[in-house]
């Protein structure tokens, strides 16, 4: 029976919870590089290398782990904005596209902080203007996600509960 890789918990020195790795680079921290330690492994797992937390052996300072940003990704987008439409709210997915708030052929970028959800009716409705220019309005201002795996409190390992309670609650 094969068994699943998991990812493993990633802990500054400190023991401050960076994020999660997947299982391949957290091998490659411990054993390949030598730069992070096993704190602990997970219960009941028939491999003896199925790490659960690692924490880094050298000092990284918060700003280089903690402001990083991801590539742009339209799933991303969809995701951040909750899959409604940024200007009216409408949360019909097969209507949903993504829309660059100065318009690309006016030297938009492609970034997190230019583009929203839209639906087709209001991404028509704005054409080649600013939201401005067509009297539309945002429904929230466009943030950049900070890069790493997004985990719901469901997915969350027993084994990462005693380095993240005292984070959520200290």
């Amino acid at each position: 029976m094969l068994c699943k890789r998991r990812p493993a918990l990633l802990l500054d020195r400190n023991f401050a919870t960076i994020r999660s790795v997947p299982w391949k680079k957290a091998m490659q921290l411990v054993f390949g590089r030598a730069k992070a330690e096993v704190v602990a492994f997970y219960e009941n797992s028939i491999n003896e290398y199925d790490l659960s937390v690692i924490r880094l052996l050298h000092y990284v300072a918060p700003n280089s782990y903690r402001n990083a940003k991801t590539r742009f990704c339209r799933k991303q987008v969809f995701t951040r904005d909750k899959f409604q439409c940024m200007y009216c709210g409408s949360d019909r997915k097969s209507d949903l596209t993504v829309d660059h708030i100065l318009p690309k052929s006016r030297g938009g970028p492609t970034t997190y902080t230019n583009c929203v959800t839209s639906c087709i009716k209001c991404n028509q409705k704005k054409g080649n203007r600013t939201p401005e220019e067509a009297g539309m309005t945002l429904t929230s201002a466009p943030t950049t996600p900070i890069k790493g795996r997004v985990l719901r409190i469901t997915d969350l390992p027993q084994e990462w509960a005693i380095y993240l309670i005292g984070q959520l609650y200290g």
